[in-house]
């Protein structure tokens, strides 16, 4: 039927032999109107954002002519030219992060502003504005990438609020729920934008955090631009309804299981008496403990949990 629909929509030019000429109205079948809008009613809309099987069909004949063309013609140099640019953005924002752990050993060694812990080095609280008052020689290169990055993250931001300018809030919220590594680096943008008042401010740890943060979400931006590539684009569109669809559903039931078991070890833990301290001190941390106690060894806070008056139904719920 949507063949039958394109071929009355043709205008045939001429007819030699078995050979004929026409063309198509792009009024309703491009997802781009005259005014650079996009019509969410045209068919290759309907066909590509398709949520069954049956939507695949339609792409053949002059729908994959019409994309073909629409790639080669300038998406294509469009989509090379985001990958330079994200590829060196990516790279200057490693090069700062390295930059700055060797700033933290520069601290430690000449300027003694670091505290050393058993598994990472932190800033003392007397030279918390290092960060703004650095001494180090590579100072100036640092500060330089650090203003390179800083432009790139408004660039960024400025073409997404483009994009959202062209497409409304409605239409571009549904194109980010089809791309949730998309949501992921425009919050690596923004947390990169708050450093600023961070270090302005002096609050090194504050900044530390969203660096870290900036950079991890940084890479999620690598599965949006991996569907340019026909041989990973099918993993990367799997990876996006998983993300999409069954891990907000994991977050959702692993979220109730861990409110739910985190109250229940508040009660063993603070009122059985145990000798564990620092754990479960208050409903609401026993939540963060509950969860930073499942990415580490248990064995210590079983121990403890021996020692509890209730031992015998916490341990019920430390196998279960």
């Amino acid at each position: 039927m949507f063949q039958f629909i394109l071929e009355k929509l043709r205008h045939l030019w001429f007819i030699y032999a078995d050979i004929a000429c026409g063309s198509y109205p792009l009024a309703t079948i491009d997802t781009i109107n005259e005014d650079g809008t996009t019509d969410t009613t045209s068919a290759i809309y309907l066909v590509v954002n398709g949520e069954t099987e049956e939507h695949l069909e339609l792409l053949e004949g002059f729908v994959v002519d019409l994309l073909n063309k629409k790639w080669n013609s300038y998406i294509r140099l469009k989509f090379y030219f985001e990958m330079l640019f994200f590829t060196i953005y990516f790279g200057l924002s490693i090069a700062v992060l390295i930059m700055k752990r060797s700033y933290f050993d520069y601290l430690n060694t000449e300027a003694n502003c670091t505290d050393v812990t058993a598994n990472y080095t932190i800033l003392s609280e007397r030279c918390k504005c290092a960060y703004l008052e650095a001494t180090d020689s590579n100072r100036f290169i640092r500060l330089t990438i650090e203003i390179i990055l800083l432009i790139y993250s408004i660039l960024y931001l400025v073409k997404f609020c483009y994009e959202l300018y062209i497409q409304k809030i409605h239409l571009y919220t549904q194109t980010l729920l089809f791309n949730p590594s998309k949501v992921i680096f425009i919050l690596s943008l923004i947390s990169y934008l708050l450093i600023v008042p961070l270090r302005f401010t002096c609050n090194h740890v504050g900044e530390d955090y969203l660096v870290v943060i900036s950079i991890i979400f940084k890479s999620g931006y690598i599965l949006y631009l991996g569907r340019g590539f026909r041989v990973i684009t099918t993993f990367v569109y799997i990876i996006h309804r998983v993300i999409k669809t069954n891990f907000f559903r994991f977050v959702i039931i692993f979220i109730v299981f861990v409110i739910g078991f985190s109250q229940a070890f508040y009660v063993i833990y603070e009122f059985g008496q145990s000798s564990q301290i620092g754990l479960y001190d208050s409903p609401l941390e026993a939540i963060f403990d509950l969860f930073t106690m499942s990415l580490r060894d248990l064995g210590s806070a079983y121990v403890n949990l021996l020692s509890s008056d209730y031992n015998v139904i916490g341990r019920f719920f430390f196998y279960f």
